[in-house]
């Protein structure tokens, strides 16, 4: 959308002389109001943490609010890979995280996390001298990421910044990394069994088919398929990330789901689940701010009415994502609602093998 950059430097410029409650507040009327937005609403808040790094490198005279928090997080994972990328200062990154989580944490208990996934991002390219290495950079980063973070939820949201942003990087050929093509998924393989789920889940930028025009989305899933008929891991992670973009995409779209659901169902078994929980994941980071579950909770709803789908867990990883995202009592609303709606439990423990995106 072409006008993204205006209102990012005039949503910085608002930033810079009232707060980040005011301007944020301009994101979220720019959310409800214009439904083109709201698919790209993630990366104006990351073109947001970029801008205000540049005017605020001092965290600590910014004004926190949970409303910064809109449209996934996107601020607080690019003011920490700014600040690192500029610096070369690990520990100061490490500390605004733990301020910002101490500002937020009563409000949006996973912002603290998220922050860390920024930190994950950057750290692959903090040491010059390793450029062009993909093997050392991830090793670095990796070690990094096991060093700083206080808590387990911090070291793996700071695994999947590394190995996304890797991915990303050798896509756009920057920092002297490219594709392997005759083995693009590599550098997940040589991870340790503990490290390899986060590379899977992130890393696969690299062989995700880029859903255009004149290539459908059943297209890229098939092809998918066929591609990694001998590997399933590496084929449902990608046919994952392709339910997700589509969850992302059909935001500023109207509720009925069931092209995308009919799609879902006529893969093969495997890769059915992946699929949907792609898609609701998608719809829980990127749906109306503090309503993401309603969402989450239409699209399953018509999820069920598929004999073949009724029984895949949709909204288990939606939950996981939204524990942190929502504040306690908000959440507490929304499980109650689901166990109604859906009949599920929001404590049920769910596997973090392809949602860590």
């Amino acid at each position: 959308m072409s006008q993204l950059p205006c209102w990012k430097d005039t949503i910085t410029y608002i930033i810079s002389k009232n707060g980040l409650d005011e301007g944020f507040s301009i994101v979220k009327k720019l959310y409800e109001k214009k439904p083109e937005f709201r698919p790209l609403c993630h990366f104006l808040t990351i073109g947001l943490g970029a801008s205000i790094y540049q005017k605020f490198p001092d965290y600590e005279k910014l004004s926190y609010s949970p409303i910064s928090v809109t449209c996934n997080y996107g601020f607080y994972q690019k003011y920490p890979h700014s600040l690192l990328l500029a610096t070369e200062d690990i520990k100061k990154a490490q500390k605004f995280c733990e301020y910002a989580g101490k500002e937020l944490s009563s409000d949006v208990p996973g912002v603290e996390s998220e922050c860390f996934r920024g930190i994950g991002r950057g750290l692959p390219f903090v040491d010059k001298s390793i450029w062009g290495d993909a093997r050392k950079m991830a090793k670095l980063a990796v070690d990094t990421c096991k060093s700083i973070s206080p808590n387990e939820s911090d070291y793996k949201n700071c695994l999947s910044g590394t190995f996304n942003m890797l991915g990303r990087e050798q896509v756009k050929k920057n920092y002297g990394i490219s594709v392997n093509e005759s083995d693009p998924m590599w550098l997940c393989r040589e991870q340790s069994e503990e490290i390899r789920p986060y590379c899977w889940g992130n890393f696969k930028w690299v062989d995700t088919p880029e859903i255009k025009e004149d290539k459908n989305v059943s297209a890229a899933m098939l092809e998918t398929i066929k591609k990694y008929e001998n590997d399933e891991r590496v084929g449902a992670s990608i046919i994952w990330t392709i339910g997700y973009e589509e969850g992302r995409k059909s935001v500023g779209e109207n509720n009925s789901y069931d092209g995308i659901i009919r799609l879902c169902s006529n893969l093969p078994i495997s890769f059915q689940a992946p699929c949907i929980s792609g898609f609701s994941v998608g719809l829980a980071k990127h749906s109306f701010p503090n309503r993401q579950h309603e969402a989450v909770l239409n699209f399953c709803q018509q999820v069920r009415d598929f004999e073949f789908l009724k029984n895949i867990n949709c909204a288990s990883q939606a939950i996981e994502y939204l524990k942190g995202f929502y504040s306690p009592s908000q959440f507490k609303k929304m499980c109650t609602l689901l166990k109604i709606k859906l009949g599920i439990s929001c404590a049920v423990k769910v596997s973090l093998s392809f949602e860590q995106l």
